[in-house]
């Protein structure tokens, strides 16, 4: 009994440390364009987001990600011409992020660069902003809260292609171009806006539990 039971907790850690090999946890940078469907004279807006990342994987093409991040400068920036009068408005949110990635790496474990793609839902929680709507040469300026503009919840899908880039054992460089494409009505105004986010993304992933004197893996 004591034999089957010291052979099952051998195992249990050997499982774990296993899993254990296969899951990297690190920080992670993004720029981008944002913007809202349905909009007219939309022009580029600036926004950053900054967070963590994690992957998990334990085969050699699939794997599992999910990145919290909060977003800043989101929304939609407009610029219309009336006449003489130059009226531009520009909608900042800040969200609170998490996309689930599931995720197809090329080539094998051991390779220095392991190119991906991948898709999956992404969940937003509207955090707060200031929505600024100004005339040119003219003392006219409009601030509103942008939680009385937009709604507390967005869903959408993401989808990214990127490079993994092994820096050193077990630790990467990850590069990716992510596109959001929003499935809600994020807006509380007149019409259906969804939001839309392309960006490009840096982080870098460390092993979590990882024995680092045995080969990397991944």
């Amino acid at each position: 009994m004591m034999k089957r039971i010291v052979i099952a907790a051998i195992a249990l850690m050997a499982t774990q440390q296993a899993q254990a090999q296969h899951l990297s946890l690190g920080p992670a940078v993004g720029f981008g364009d944002a913007w809202m469907s349905n909009m007219d004279n939309v022009q580029f807006k600036p926004t950053f987001n900054v967070g963590a990342t994690f992957i998990y994987s334990v085969v050699p093409h699939f794997g599992i990600g999910a990145d919290l991040r909060v977003h800043f400068m989101e929304g939609v920036a407009e610029k219309t011409t009336m006449g003489s009068i130059v009226e531009k408005s520009t909608l900042n949110a800040t969200y609170l992020r998490l996309p689930v990635k599931f995720i197809y790496f090329f080539g094998q474990y051991g390779d220095r660069l392991r190119p991906k793609v991948y898709i999956g839902p992404s969940f937003g929680v509207l955090l707060g902003g200031k929505t600024v709507t100004k005339q040119e040469n003219t003392d006219y300026r409009v601030e509103t809260n942008t939680t009385d503009l937009m709604r507390s919840f967005d869903f959408g899908l993401m989808a990214g292609a990127g490079l993994n880039w092994r820096i050193r054992q077990a630790t990467w460089l990850n590069l990716d171009l992510i596109y959001t494409h929003g499935l809600t009505d994020a807006g509380k105004m007149d019409g259906y806006q969804a939001n839309r986010n392309l960006g490009i993304s840096a982080g870098i992933t460390f092993p979590v539990g990882r024995d680092k004197s045995k080969p990397a893996t991944k």
